[in-house]
């Protein structure tokens, strides 16, 4: 249980501190992914989805990290929600045919995290015979 409380810590972090970026640095995270110059509304925009969804999701891991009772659920959300961009930036590359390093380093990363989110879900369930708190 211990590895599931590290490992949701670490990425509450992880997610925190991107989510500080982008709520307070938009521009310069923005501008790898090729945004180009953002308006006033666009900056407003990846301020509250990129960095208000980040922030969100790390408070949630710290506290899910609280209680073993949460440990499942919140790493099944890790999970699920790496998994959909990594798939959904799968999609756009296929629909809008660009493929540039920073999508290839996306990939990578949020494949590996993917696989290492199961890996400790695995984990965890293993443990127990079955989910915590069932």
């Amino acid at each position: 249980m211990k590895l599931a409380k590290i490992y949701l810590l670490a990425f509450a972090v992880f997610s925190l501190v991107f989510g500080l970026g982008y709520l307070f640095a938009p521009q310069m995270l923005a501008q790898p992914a090729g945004f180009g110059v953002l308006s006033a509304a666009a900056t407003t925009d990846v301020r509250a989805t990129y960095g208000g969804f980040q922030i969100g999701m790390g408070a949630f891991l710290i506290w899910s990290a609280q209680s073993q009772d949460r440990y499942y659920a919140a790493l099944w959300l890790v999970a699920l929600s790496i998994a959909a961009v990594f798939a959904s930036r799968m999609i756009g590359v296929v629909l809008d045919g660009e493929l540039g390093d920073f999508h290839r380093l996306g990939l990578v990363i949020e494949s590996s995290l993917t696989v290492a989110t199961l890996f400790v879900l695995r984990k965890v369930r293993g443990l127990a015979g079955s989910p915590v708190g069932a």
